[in-house]
């Protein structure tokens, strides 16, 4: 059954085909060496995307978390591969920044899901490792990397810049991570997850894809919302129906 309904299961169907199919022309194009030089890195990030974007999609066709997890597993060792500083990394008019730009959701999506799917903590070190190498610091995804490894060192401070935009797009859930009162807390994911998350997120490239005649549409949904609620315990009753609150996710059995 599908988990969102902005496509039927009938696009979904022509999705997993045509993503299949474009991830094996990729690989055969990478091998026979098809790929402009300049832009081997570029193409080897595209592919890494259609492996998030097949994992997002199981999950909202309707996949068992089983099936979505095993997707996202091949998707974090493709990340050895598709996340590579230069193309991962805030580059604004020559100037490389510690943090990540579009790719900021990225992370912060498999990060996510790691820690929702409770994946083995080696594999989930990986994604610890990409985010140390690039030097990223930000209190978001430090607070779910730290639910799943507790010896973390706690940071004091973060890398990004404000006026690029990721304090503001997450400013109720940051918050959140912060709040003492469960109460207010919950008040606050309810805000954020109903009426700011979509909104704040229209000038990303992914915003509006069901609009498309195209197979780009996979899903969306606010993966960090659902490990904090998880993380800190909180009543998701008031906003569980939300459309882009993955609740099987917070509530599913620890037996995966």
């Amino acid at each position: 059954m599908l988990r969102q309904k902005f496509k039927d299961e009938s696009y979904f169907v022509f999705f997993f085909i045509e993503t299949i199919e474009r991830l094996k022309t990729g690989e055969e194009k990478l091998i026979k060496g098809k790929v402009a030089s300049d832009m081997v890195k570029w193409f080897i990030k595209d592919q890494f995307n259609l492996h998030l974007r097949r994992t997002i999609a199981s999950y909202t066709s309707g996949e068992n978390l089983e099936s979505v997890k095993e997707k996202l597993i091949t998707t974090i060792y493709y990340m050895d591969k598709g996340w590579m500083p230069e193309v991962v990394l805030l580059n604004n008019r020559g100037k490389v920044y510690n943090q990540y730009a579009e790719t900021y959701d990225e992370m912060l999506w498999i990060l996510s899901l790691g820690y929702l799917l409770d994946i083995e903590n080696d594999t989930f070190q990986k994604l610890v490792d990409f985010i140390d190498r690039d030097k990223v610091k930000d209190f978001l995804y430090e607070f779910i990397i730290q639910a799943k490894i507790k010896d973390r060192r706690i940071i004091t401070e973060e890398s990004w810049r404000k006026y690029f935009g990721i304090p503001w797009t997450f400013e109720k859930l940051r918050q959140v991570i912060k709040e003492t009162e469960k109460e207010s807390a919950e008040y606050l994911v309810k805000e954020f997850v109903s009426k700011e998350w979509y909104r704040r997120h229209k000038q990303y490239s992914w915003h509006d894809d069901h609009k498309y005649e195209i197979c780009i549409y996979s899903g969306y949904w606010s993966f960090e919302t659902a490990a904090v609620v998880k993380i800190m315990g909180l009543d998701d009753s008031s906003f569980i129906d939300c459309k882009y609150y993955p609740k099987d996710l917070v509530h599913q059995e620890r037996s995966l």
